[in-house]
């Protein structure tokens, strides 16, 4: 079988699903009741530590066991879980598709284009955040990074993953948007939420992220901006915007909101 290689040919569903039937199998209630690595020898994949060269995590198959690789070279520790937890994906939903899958930082991003990248990272989504568990946190007053922040800590996950789930499953009209010198890498928008915004984006004079480029600071709470410092067709509304600067990257994480009606 051929690796899929289309955005649209990914069969996120069906990653989110075989997440929930292992959860099932596994007897599991909380993603923290074991360890990732004891997880993944229950599923046949023994995970190991190695220095990988250009790679964080590497999955070696014969029949239905594995062998999985993860560079010990990552420095944060919710990285290395959701790296974990990439790979353990693709051992559950990609059996024919290679026997040898080798994953650098590019692939193991939720925005990655690759059909069978994006499915491990959907399994990893919700194996490591249960759509089941999270649905309790997302309604909320407000979609604030501090409520995201707790959620990450609380469930082990980075501040980007965790923002990211949260955007997915909010029942309020809300975006997340990573801004690299100025200009918009990617975004994910909230279901009700009926525009994204756009990929290669340069940030105006009217946001606040642009305070973190010119000043070399910007506030931490949030502010209403007018939609169209954001949005090529705006909302009527203003939109309200907060940022967390990632100063190691030169980059920016948005948290974008429109009040409830």
């Amino acid at each position: 079988m051929q690796r899929r290689n289309n955005w649209a040919d990914a069969d996120v569903e069906r990653g989110e699903r075989l997440a929930r039937k292992a959860y099932k199998e596994l007897k599991l209630r909380h993603p923290l009741e074991a360890s990732l690595e004891a997880i993944a020898l229950l599923r046949g994949a023994r995970v190991v530590n190695l220095p990988l060269d250009g790679a964080l995590g590497r999955l070696v198959r014969k029949g239905k066991k594995a062998i999985l690789t993860v560079s010990d070279r990552i420095p944060f520790p919710e990285r290395r879980r959701f790296v974990i937890a990439h790979e353990l994906g693709h051992h559950e939903l990609h059996e024919k598709v290679m026997q040898l899958d080798v994953c650098d930082e590019a692939k193991i991003d939720e925005v990655y284009d690759q059909a069978t990248e994006r499915e491990a990272n959907a399994f990893a989504a919700e194996f490591l955040m249960p759509a089941a568990l999270w649905k309790k946190h997302v309604d909320v007053a407000q979609p604030t990074f501090e409520v995201i922040a707790a959620r990450a800590r609380e469930y082990q996950v980075s501040l980007t993953s965790a923002a990211i789930r949260f955007v997915k499953l909010s029942p309020e009209r809300c975006a997340i948007a990573f801004v690299n010198d100025r200009q918009v890498a990617w975004s994910v928008s909230s279901d009700d939420l009926w525009q994204r915004v756009r990929r290669g984006r340069v940030v105006g004079s009217f946001t606040r992220a642009v305070d973190y480029w010119e000043k070399g600071r910007v506030p931490a709470e949030p502010e209403e901006v007018p939609a169209s410092a954001w949005f090529d067709r705006p909302d009527a509304d203003d939109v309200i915007e907060q940022v967390r600067p990632v100063p190691s990257l030169n980059s920016a994480l948005v948290l974008l909101w429109f009040r409830s009606e």
